[in-house]
């Protein structure tokens, strides 16, 4: 099969969502696949990078930064996407389409569908559906509310990595053809072997829905040996260091390259491991957590509840003095922590393999090329 990808985000550009794409993408590959990826460049990125099977189109835009992207920076990749992947359709037939993000990947899709263009699919990430992120991107979904329906309702299929974000779309658009797909991750990435320090590790973009000021606040409050280290960027990050800054115990990193031997050896050897957002999909941070072994506190009623299940201490969001008590459970209670641990890596290579999220992508794959398109489209009254 023959499959071509979207996404603005691949690394080492981009948070979980990258890691989602490059994900599916090398385990398409392991099945036998061929992957074609259009994607932001970065830095000195080649016009083409092929590897086996693999071929990378990035194409030039003004990004800044890393980790995180502008709606200017957005709008400003639709137009290379579009002719970049326009020459791809032409020259040879796809089996696959799939865009993810909704905006602005499957904008580059809708709008060759509109010109004969194939059928495709999308994977919704969270900041790409309005009323998910309160941080990001609110005006440009106001503005840009009638062409995002357009979008999903031109989808053959909308892949949700959780239920909380499929009710989400639901909500708003209940015509959306959706179903629920989790994300994936490698668990041989990372070893449970290590010793662990008594460490309690943040990854997170330093965005004030993530909620690492909070941990820092619950934290403060803590009288214990255990350290707190955050690594991550983002426009709280000077608040992050001068909140630190009161308490030895707490260490920022900064950014932290996915690649980079540090945020292995974080996830290694930490003991818990929090995440305290307010609304998330279907976190990778966590997975790589559970892969970890790490005891985890994280947020109810959020996408978070869906990936841990029952193998994490869950809290309300925002709720400080119920963050501060689980963290103090976890401290009093080794033997907790441990057997956190371990369900929740059994948890991890039980389901949300890249062999398994892959499977289920091939069947859709598969389940959209076989289905007859639609003489008309549907209505968002539906």
């Amino acid at each position: 099969m023959r499959i071509l990808l979207l996404s603005y985000e691949f690394p080492p550009i981009g948070g979980g969502g990258g890691r989602v794409v490059e994900g599916l993408a090398r385990q398409l590959i392991d099945q036998g696949h061929s992957v074609e990826l259009v994607t932001m460049a970065w830095s000195d990125s080649p016009s083409i990078a092929a590897e086996p099977n693999l071929t990378l189109h990035p194409v030039s835009c003004l990004r800044i930064r890393p980790d995180r992207c502008s709606a200017i920076e957005l709008a400003l990749y639709v137009l290379p996407a579009l002719w970049v992947t326009w020459r791809l359709l032409r020259r040879r037939r796809f089996d696959a389409c799939h865009a993810h993000f909704i905006l602005p990947d499957a904008l580059v899709f809708y709008l060759l569908r509109q010109m004969g263009g194939p059928p495709f699919l999308i994977t919704a990430h969270g900041s790409d559906v309005p009323g998910y992120n309160p941080d990001r991107f609110k005006l440009l979904h106001r503005l840009l509310a009638p062409l995002w329906r357009r979008i999903v309702l031109a989808a053959e299929r909308v892949i949700c990595p959780s239920p909380t974000l499929e009710r989400l779309i639901a909500d708003q658009l209940p015509a959306a053809q959706t179903t629920v797909v989790a994300n994936g991750f490698e668990p041989s990435r990372l070893a449970t072997v290590h010793a662990r320090n008594r460490r309690i590790l943040v990854l997170s973009r330093l965005q004030p829905r993530k909620g690492v000021q909070h941990v820092v606040e619950a934290f403060s409050t803590i009288e214990s040996d255990y350290e707190l280290h955050i690594a991550g960027d983002g426009p709280m990050l000077p608040q992050i260091r001068e909140r630190a800054a009161a308490d030895p115990r707490v260490v920022v990193h900064g950014w932290v390259d996915g690649e980079d031997p540090k945020f292995r050896q974080l996830l290694e050897t930490s003991s818990i491991f929090v995440l305290f957002s307010d609304s998330e999909n279907f976190p990778v941070s966590l997975l790589e957590a559970m892969a970890a072994g790490l005891a985890i506190v994280t947020t109810s009623g959020t996408g978070c509840a869906d990936v841990v299940g029952d193998t994490a201490l869950l809290v309300e969001p925002a709720d400080i003095e119920g963050l501060q008590a689980a963290l103090q459970r976890l401290i009093d209670e080794p033997e907790l922590v441990r057997s956190l641990g371990v369900a929740g890596r059994q948890r991890m290579v039980r389901h949300f393999t890249w062999e398994q999220i892959a499977a289920q992508h091939i069947d859709l794959y598969a389940d959209v090329a076989a289905r007859p398109l639609a003489a008309e489209p549907r209505s968002a009254a539906a």
